[in-house]
């Protein structure tokens, strides 16, 4: 993954070229090195990485081309702050991400079941914070020092997860119909037996 690879999908993907004032070729090559040697990605992360970076890059070139030819708008004042309500839009988009989340997991794990996996519940992690990160340190051929878990444990005592009230969500407040998301998710919620 090179600063080069990455600006060629971009442009080949938008038929643009200009990214606008800036060299940001020096800070996307620091990137990547970094990305190469210190992040450590498996496949997935590799793949996720690279989709993102293109993604950004394909979304400056597009507000790059359309301020060049909408000169006007810097002008404009920007409000950030907006009346428009995109909470339908967020909702259905997500559950899109979701569902492609799982089958590109799904599809990863079927192609490499020779790198070990740990599922963790989030009611775990939320109702047994310490026993439920000593199993991820297990499952990595590793120990929870005791320092370590007394520093884990002095910060779950600090930190009340009610502390700023009880969240509870209602699909029905995004415009989603709660039978419709579990009939999506039911094979997903089956396999890692997922308290519903």
């Amino acid at each position: 993954m090179t600063p080069d690879d990455l600006l060629a999908e971009a442009r080949e993907a938008t038929g643009l070229d200009d990214l606008g004032p800036g060299d940001l070729h020096e800070g996307l090559g620091i990137y990547c090195r970094s990305l190469a040697e210190e992040a450590q990605l498996n496949d997935v992360g590799r793949l996720a990485i690279r989709s993102a970076i293109v993604s950004n890059l394909v979304n400056r070139l597009r507000v790059v081309d359309w301020a060049a030819r909408h000169p006007e708008v810097a002008d404009e004042k920007i409000d950030t702050f907006s009346d428009a309500d995109h909470v339908r839009y967020v909702a259905e988009h997500w559950t899109d991400v979701l569902a492609t989340s799982i089958e590109r997991i799904d599809a990863f794990r079927a192609a490499h079941p020779e790198i070990p996996i740990l599922d963790v519940h989030h009611d775990d992690l939320v109702r047994e914070p310490v026993a439920t990160v000593a199993r991820i340190y297990d499952s990595a051929g590793a120990a929870l020092s005791a320092p370590a878990r007394a520093a884990l444990t002095a910060y779950v005592e600090g930190h009340d997860n009610h502390r700023f009230g009880v969240h509870r969500y209602d699909l029905a407040e995004f415009g989603l119909d709660a039978g419709t998301v579990a009939d999506r998710f039911a094979d997903y919620v089956r396999r890692y037996d997922i308290p519903t």
